[in-house]
């Protein structure tokens, strides 16, 4: 998530209410599969969109993050909170802009789940992985939508699992 310093791992969201009527479902997508392919069919562009930092309006600077082997390891991406400006040299900005409507188009293409969520449903995604929205819809007097979300770090996910075998073999 964009908007936090320290992006959460596991993102859960309960349906307290959903919207009754077409529209509201949310949309998933594997933001490390939508890189492969830009990786595959543009090398350029993945490079650039893999090193080079983005602002944000609501906090600091996140880019498509990879390891010393080059492996995706996080990916944020929300064009409307996406800052104006480009901390980029001049020769860039073309395929930046580039490199970004390719990322934005393949994810809806490549979409690979779309979901819509009755009260009680509670969604656990990895957010570091998992790009995630929702189609829209029409509010209307009698129909209201209602998610609440929390964020987990992934280390104190992976404490509580090692502490909870320990106690349960």
């Amino acid at each position: 998530m964009v908007v936090m310093e320290r992006t959460g791992w596991v993102q859960m969201l309960h349906c307290i209410s959903q919207h009754q009527g077409s529209g509201g479902e949310n949309t998933l997508t594997d933001s490390f599969y939508v890189a492969q392919l830009i990786r595959q069919q543009r090398p350029d562009l993945f490079k650039l969109l893999s090193v080079m930092p983005f602002e944000f309006f609501d906090v600091g600077v996140e880019s498509e993050q990879t390891d010393r082997e080059g492996k995706v390891t996080q990916v944020c991406f929300n064009n409307p909170s996406r800052s104006y400006r480009l901390n980029v040299p001049l020769e860039s900005v073309k395929p930046m802009f580039e490199g970004l409507k390719m990322f934005q188009d393949l994810s809806w293409q490549k979409r690979i789940m779309c979901y819509k969520m009755v009260n009680g449903d509670v969604l656990v995604f990895n957010n570091r992985r998992v790009l995630h929205g929702r189609r829209g819809y029409t509010v209307t007097a009698d129909s209201t939508r209602t998610l609440e979300g929390g964020y987990i770090d992934w280390d104190e996910e992976k404490a509580v699992t090692i502490e909870w075998g320990a106690s349960h073999a």
